[in-house]
């Protein structure tokens, strides 16, 4: 079942791949963005369509920098 998740997912990458864009990508393993893998795991696990957060989770802030 995962893998057919996964496998839905790389194909619409190639869909998108196929527009006329100049397009790169790069991957970013989950100690160099820690705060972003939070947040995601967060969402996640509230089975919600939509999730805004306040403040980044506990755990990230101190990864966590504000400009």
């Amino acid at each position: 079942m995962l893998g057919n998740l996964w496998m839905e997912i790389v194909n619409r990458i190639h869909q998108l791949l196929e527009f006329n864009w100049i397009v790169s990508l790069e991957h970013v393993d989950r100690e160099a963005n820690r705060v972003a893998h939070d947040l995601v795991a967060m969402a996640s696990s509230m089975h919600r369509r939509t999730c805004s957060f306040l403040q980044p989770p506990v755990d990230s802030r101190v990864d966590f920098q504000v400009m």
